[in-house]
């Protein structure tokens, strides 16, 4: 089974700005001034790309950058989450006065996880208002993935560094926080260092932009392969491109098969 667990699109009526404003911060950082997206992020676009690579399932990660985006939002998840090849984690937006509320509703909704971006959300991950989410998302129990590392939206100021995660970590054991990007997209000797081996789950994605191979193996070993995700990043990488850096990783077929899918597989009840 191969599952890309960190995939985004959007509605067709705004996938074209969306992408317009994510490529032009890109364009405008040096740090990621490489980075051109492969997709063209919509969901008819990202379900031909997952198919063409060989995938099973995806997973549709929900960003809400801003609060009055979040119920429409997690609509267009909804919708998503419905397909017989996909999963949708919401968003929720520390700011939002129904942050709570619209938690509950996905749950209830049957939503098996959800996204947080601080950098977009321009929210540290530390922040005292994020406490009472962090509370409700850990008794419901769901896994929630956060973005790790550089970001050309917040390029001055990382609001998920290391030592926030660790702080939040600490202060919600049973939180399931399952970092993005093996830790920290550019700024993976942080994340060797200092998150891997810590306990949390992490994914691939955008490990194509850059992450040398040895490095890549360093940071899978040390957190446990048991403990890695295939993520894509798309529109940014597409799943095959995901994929085949796993594929060329001097990893053991076992490591690999867990990557690909069977982790994701257990964390979504497609497996026991």
């Amino acid at each position: 089974m191969i599952i890309d667990f960190h995939t985004h699109c959007y509605p067709d009526a705004v996938a074209a700005h969306a992408m317009a404003a994510m490529t032009g911060a890109a364009e405008a950082c040096p740090e990621a001034s490489g980075l051109r997206p492969e997709a063209d992020g919509t969901l008819d676009h990202l379900r031909r790309n997952v198919h063409a690579a060989g995938a099973d399932y995806f997973v549709q990660l929900s960003v809400v950058t801003a609060p009055r985006h979040q119920y429409n939002v997690n609509q267009f998840a909804l919708k998503v989450n419905a397909l017989p090849d996909a999963f949708s984690f919401c968003g929720v937006h520390g700011a939002a006065s129904d942050s709570l509320e619209e938690l509950e509703r996905m749950y209830d909704a049957g939503i098996k996880g959800v996204k947080l971006h601080p950098d977009e959300q321009m929210i540290d991950l530390a922040d005292k208002k994020m406490y009472p989410v962090y509370d409700l998302i850990s008794d419901l129990g769901l896994p929630v993935v956060i973005h790790t590392g550089f970001d050309p939206f917040s390029p001055d100021h990382a609001h998920a560094s290391p030592d926030q995660i660790l702080k939040v970590r600490a202060d919600f054991p049973k939180l399931r926080l399952i970092l993005a990007h093996l830790g920290g997209y550019l700024d993976w000797d942080a994340a060797e260092e200092l998150l891997a081996g810590k306990g949390m789950p992490m994914d691939t994605a955008l490990a194509t932009a850059g992450l040398p191979p040895e490095q890549a193996v360093r940071i899978i070993r040390k957190n446990g392969a048991e403990n890695v995700f295939l993520g894509s990043d798309s529109p940014w990488a597409t799943t095959a491109h995901a994929l085949d850096y796993l594929l060329k990783l001097p990893l053991t077929d076992r490591e690999k098969e867990l990557i690909m899918g069977e982790n994701a597989a257990r964390l979504l009840g497609l497996m026991p």
